[in-house]
């Protein structure tokens, strides 16, 4: 299906598509190695900050907590931003690069419309002009996969966050 002689054949946009697919697996693994770290505790701990937070009065460790929680959610939601650019670039690519096959496919047959004397070509032609839309598709698909598994793991980890600071700060009360 997707052999490298069919990639060769796909047309100028395969290389922005192949990109885009290489830079979307890249950020799978950052965020895979990511959560593994934070799994390990090899990243800062947040009891740190909690216990910073004990030692706040009630009005400024609100204010503190607002600030942690914010600077912890653009930690673990990183490249979200450039993972939704990936589900809507590679799909589009990958339907310009079909209909710029179909274009030349239609070129090929002449203004006559007419079959060639070996139809086999022809159905290799339509199979590659589907490569494009094909990548485009995988690249959105596992975009989509790693930033919604990235967002769910990112909200299991803020809420427990919050719910110490809370749990901290109504001891205090």
């Amino acid at each position: 299906m997707l052999t490298l002689e069919a990639l060769r054949r796909g047309g100028v946009l395969i290389v922005p598509l192949m990109l885009v697919s290489v830079a979307v697996a890249s950020m799978g693994v950052e965020r895979l190695r990511f959560w593994w770290q934070w799994g390990r505790g090899d990243r800062v701990n947040s009891e740190h900050s909690l216990l910073e937070l004990a030692q706040l009065k009630p009005s400024e460790a609100s204010l503190r907590q607002q600030l942690l929680v914010a600077r912890l959610e653009r930690q673990l939601c990183r490249w979200d931003g450039a993972l939704e650019l990936c589900m809507v670039l590679g799909p589009l690519l990958g339907l310009l690069a079909s209909v710029i096959g179909l274009m030349q496919l239609l070129q090929a047959l002449g203004p006559g419309l007419t079959l060639p004397s070996q139809g086999g070509d022809l159905i290799a032609g339509y199979g590659q002009v589907l490569i494009g839309t094909v990548l485009g598709l995988l690249i959105a698909v596992l975009a989509l996969l790693v930033q919604r598994l990235n967002r769910l793991r990112a909200q299991v980890v803020l809420d427990a966050f919050s719910d110490r600071c809370l749990e901290r700060r109504s001891g205090q009360i």
